[in-house]
């Protein structure tokens, strides 16, 4: 048996890493799970409308358990819910007695109150996919200090109590084994990969989208997937286009994102490629399509820590489908010194045009499997389960 604790409701691309993981090593250990959702009474239609959904088809049983509110940022309450999803997992740990625990968030140690208890049993796995301090104080800089030193003793109560770790990236693992002095023997890297059955290049699709949407074959085209939120840089990724654009006026930016009124209204300041965008919302299965289609994709972050220890997926998405990405000199953390080559740095637009034309899609896409695919973090989990399992 294993307890698999998340925090985050089913059915949107936060699930996406838990799910693959739960795949990948809960399921290896064994054939049933028990998924534990934590979620915030704000969010609870959301949650319940997403009751039906499971991580795993090995899930035998599901709870879902409601956060204490009106917490905010307050010590008290901050004390009070990690108490409480504690007691919940101890309860479990006592019902089901499970050969491993996973925590798939940062500061898993909110919920192993009771660790000493719990390893004497079962193995405590966190999935640090990300720096939440580093993340809090990008969001507010100006955030408490005190709120930052919890979040700081939550994952380095995270690494001490963790038998074994996985993050997201290798900058992540030495992020945390500098910052926490967490063992490096135990931190298994399982990158935010993507399942090259969903994303590849599909050539029949690039020439069907670019006939429907009255693209000329050796038109460049761009492509957006995502979201709205301030550091994923919607405002600077449409001047980067409308830049280009000036000169190069056969050029097209397609926009994937489920924020299609938020676009088309943000567009009507970009006169200039406001003709020649395209925005859509699509199934999950269609992504693929509309990305084999584009020549270079958007992915413009911030050049700060919680963005360096970073494995995005959405890289991951572009490069299997075989797209060049305009990003900045953040992304040197994100890809090996062969990966570079598929990058163009958006300070950099004078050196765009011989990369756009002559790079290889089939270039592209090997090196996306070899490095950045889910077949490539599964031969590396393995030793985990070896592991554990011995």
């Amino acid at each position: 048996m294993v307890i698999h604790i998340h925090a985050f409701i089913l059915g949107g691309g936060d699930g996406v890493r838990a799910k693959n993981i739960c795949k990948d090593i809960s399921e290896k250990i064994s054939s049933r799970i028990i998924e534990l959702e934590f979620f915030a009474l704000s969010d609870r239609k959301k949650s319940n409308a997403a009751a039906h959904l499971l991580l795993s088809k090995a899930v035998v049983k599901k709870y879902r358990i409601p956060q204490i509110p009106f917490g905010g940022r307050s010590a008290f309450f901050d004390f009070l819910n990690s108490f409480w999803k504690s007691i919940v997992v101890l309860f479990l740990f006592l019902l089901y007695k499970p050969k491993a625990i996973i925590g798939e968030y940062s500061t898993s140690s909110d919920n192993f109150f009771f660790a000493k208890l719990l390893k004497r049993k079962s193995k405590l796995i966190v999935d640090m996919h990300g720096s939440v301090p580093e993340e809090a104080e990008y969001a507010n800089p100006n955030v408490n200090k005190k709120y930052l030193s919890r979040l700081e003793k939550k994952e380095y109560d995270s690494c001490l109590v963790a038998d074994y770790i996985v993050c997201q990236s290798n900058q992540m693992k030495n992020h945390i084994i500098t910052k926490y002095k967490a063992t490096p023997s135990n931190i298994y890297v399982y990158n935010c990969a993507v399942d090259s059955d969903f994303f590849y290049y599909d050539s029949e699709a690039r020439d069907e989208i670019r006939k429907r949407l009255d693209i000329p074959n050796d038109a460049v085209v761009f492509v957006y997937s995502g979201g709205i939120s301030p550091w994923q840089r919607i405002p600077d990724t449409l001047s980067t286009f409308e830049r280009y654009h000036e000169h190069y006026k056969d050029s097209y930016l397609i926009i994937l994102s489920k924020e299609q009124a938020f676009f088309s209204n943000l567009l009507r300041q970009y006169p200039l490629i406001s003709n020649n965008t395209f925005i859509f919302s699509l199934d999950f299965k269609e992504v693929h399509k509309y990305l084999s289609a584009a020549d270079v994709g958007f992915l413009l972050r911030d050049d700060v820590v919680l963005n360096r220890v970073a494995s995005p997926t959405k890289l991951a998405e572009y490069l299997s489908c075989g797209m060049i990405v305009v990003v900045g000199k953040v992304a040197n953390n994100w890809v090996d010194g062969e990966g570079k080559q598929f990058l163009l740095y958006e300070d950099e637009m004078n050196k765009w045009d011989p990369k756009i034309v002559n790079i290889s899609k089939t270039a592209i896409c090997s090196y996306a499997k070899e490095k950045m695919s889910l077949e490539k973090d599964r031969k590396v989990i393995r030793e985990l389960v070896n592991r554990l399992l011995s």
